[in-house]
């Protein structure tokens, strides 16, 4: 996190508009602090990161839906997820997309989870949830989202095999930042049916993605280019985020 800090950090100081999101599963990486205090850590370190949004992910839902809700009142950036119900209700568990302002431009970013999410509920798990057709919940919000936003965005914790057919099934999204299960795509793949961007970057935070669009005034997008990043010890830890990190392992 230390060295995902200084790349965004750099990125910030190059470029005037910059969106940072999370594709989903944040909260269950493999570090010991993250299972002790059940994703809060990470919570706060995105807290200090400044990310703008994250996806629910399937196997955030490890905690249990309790766990999670807590999660999100302490989160201060948007938690999405299109697709994820309160059992037995019409309510969604997450709000569904989030809408910035940026460049002129309103931009909306849509989260939508997979429906592998059932699988790892916990078994004493004590509120039931429901997972809706992602396709569908994304054709839905587009429809909400009319004279609202001239960019979308999704955020996408389906896998790459389910952005394809996502991206080949409902026009006008831009681009789609994927996660789940952390396919490492070098550059932006576009999908050819309405040309919606795909990018992934791999999985527990060993790798940080970077897409650049150029949108015109009308929000389609004239350009993209797009790198994955390795975040190796060329990127040296950000002071703040390391002293951070150093004093959680504190007794």
């Amino acid at each position: 996190m230390a060295r995902r800090a200084t790349f965004i950090r750099e990125v910030r100081e190059q470029y005037p508009h910059v969106l940072l999101l999370d594709a989903g599963n944040a909260l269950t990486t493999d570090q010991a602090l993250t299972a002790s205090t059940k994703g809060a850590v990470m919570i706060e370190g995105m807290n200090r990161l400044g990310y703008d949004a994250m996806t629910l992910g399937d196997q955030d839902f490890r905690w249990g839906p309790e766990v999670i809700q807590a999660r999100m009142a302490e989160a201060r950036f948007a938690v999405l997820s299109a697709n994820v119900y309160a059992g037995g209700t019409n309510a969604l568990f997450a709000q569904p997309y989030v809408i910035k302002e940026m460049a002129g431009h309103r931009i909306a970013i849509i989260g939508v989870t997979s429906k592998n999410l059932l699988a790892f509920l916990p078994p004493d798990n004590r509120v039931p949830v429901l997972v809706a057709d992602p396709i569908e919940a994304v054709r839905r919000v587009m429809s909400d989202l009319a004279g609202k936003a001239d960019v979308v965005i999704v955020c996408s914790n389906l896998g790459f095999q389910q952005d394809q057919q996502l991206a080949a099934s409902v026009p006008g999204i831009a681009a789609i930042v994927g996660g789940n299960p952390g396919v490492l795509l070098p550059e932006p793949f576009r999908e050819p049916t309405y040309g919606t961007i795909l990018v992934q970057a791999g999985y527990q935070g060993e790798w940080i993605g970077q897409l650049i669009l150029q949108i015109n005034e009308a929000g389609k997008v004239v350009s993209h280019s797009g790198k994955t990043i390795t975040l190796g010890a060329d990127f040296a830890d950000d002071p703040e985020i390391r002293a951070w990190l150093d004093s959680l392992a504190k007794p």
